[in-house]
């Protein structure tokens, strides 16, 4: 987005920063800079809209003709996109129609998904089903593992698609935007998921499940949650170990530390073992790796993976998060 402003500001566009305010501190610039504080070095004008439906006016009227969104916070009620003559524009850097609702990068990490995509399509009245002006499309290389490695490949493909899109703007190119519903039939929706209350192992998986779940919960991540001597842990750096053959491990063995190490533990898993690099612990000036020693066991109580199924994240009119749970 910051890079996407500074492009613009070089067709001598004025460009106006329109965020929810929990987006204002968070350090978008190359060396950390906030919003706010990008915004100021642009000389760019900022405007924090806490409730689309009731602060949507300031956005109508800051005297822009046309809105590029990333990952917006709120769903445009019908007079906000009616303020922009030249349209509403939201860029999505997903292999659309696949992955569209949230955390695209983890959904992916944990289907081992390696299909990328770069996408500008029209906002209008209907939630992700306006037409798709410009697209194309790639493939992450599949070595990428956790989020912030789908993101890093993510935003070089990303910075060259919007360089070509925004040349053929200015230029007065002629887009022939595609109607989605050619692309609808194929669309795959995953929500928004949130790692404290969705991102807890369940140890009767397969190996390979609980590391790609793991990796879906890695950096930029604090981990995936689980409990051990009846503390909450988060590990990262999970990785597969090769398959012995001559190993046979019952379910009961699943979460069991079956070796320590002095940078790692071995854990066993239903079909085999693997490698945790990182356990850290939810509580402070705790050492977490104390006590994880041979025998011990990672698990996870049944009454938090049942929450974890059933909650879902509602995202509120001033940007904020919500977490539904159906039985409370």
């Amino acid at each position: 987005m910051v890079q996407t402003a500074e492009m613009m500001r070089g067709y001598g566009v004025d460009v106006v920063f329109v965020v929810a305010p929990r987006y204002a501190a968070i350090g978008f610039g190359p060396k950390g800079e906030t919003l706010s504080e990008v915004a100021q070095a642009l000389g760019a004008d900022l405007i924090c809209i806490e409730d689309i439906r009731k602060d949507g006016q300031a956005i109508a009227t800051c005297g822009a003709d046309m809105a590029l969104c990333f990952g917006p916070a709120w769903v445009f009620p019908d007079e906000v996109i009616a303020g922009f003559p030249k349209g509403m524009y939201n860029y999505n850097a997903i292999p659309q129609p696949y992955y569209v609702g949230g955390a695209h990068h983890s959904w992916q990490a944990m289907n081992a998904d390696f299909r990328g995509g770069c996408v500008v399509q029209a906002i209008g009245p209907e939630v992700d089903r306006g037409p798709i002006l410009k697209s194309e499309f790639y493939s992450f290389p599949e070595t990428v593992a956790t989020p912030i490695e789908y993101s890093q490949v993510k935003d070089t493909h990303s910075l060259t698609f919007i360089k070509k899109f925004l040349l053929e703007l200015f230029s007065d190119a002629a887009f022939e935007p595609e109607h989605y519903d050619t692309w609808n039939a194929k669309r795959l929706y995953f929500p928004r998921i949130i790692g404290k209350i969705h991102g807890w192992i369940d140890w009767r998986w397969s190996a390979d499940h609980i590391v790609r779940f793991a990796n879906a919960f890695g950096a930029p991540y604090d981990g995936a949650r689980t409990y051990v001597n009846g503390r909450v842990v988060r590990l990262a750096q999970v990785s597969l170990l090769p398959v012995d053959d001559n190993l046979t491990l019952h379910p009961f063995c699943a979460g069991l530390v079956v070796r320590s190490e002095a940078k790692r533990v071995i854990v066993a898993t239903l079909t085999g073992c693997i490698a945790v690099g990182s356990v850290a612990s939810d509580e402070p000036h705790q050492d977490a790796l104390e006590g994880v020693r041979d025998g011990t066991r990672f698990y996870t109580p049944s009454e938090v993976l049942d929450r974890a199924m059933r909650s879902s994240v509602q995202v509120l009119p001033n940007g904020n998060l919500q977490i539904r749970d159906p039985e409370k």
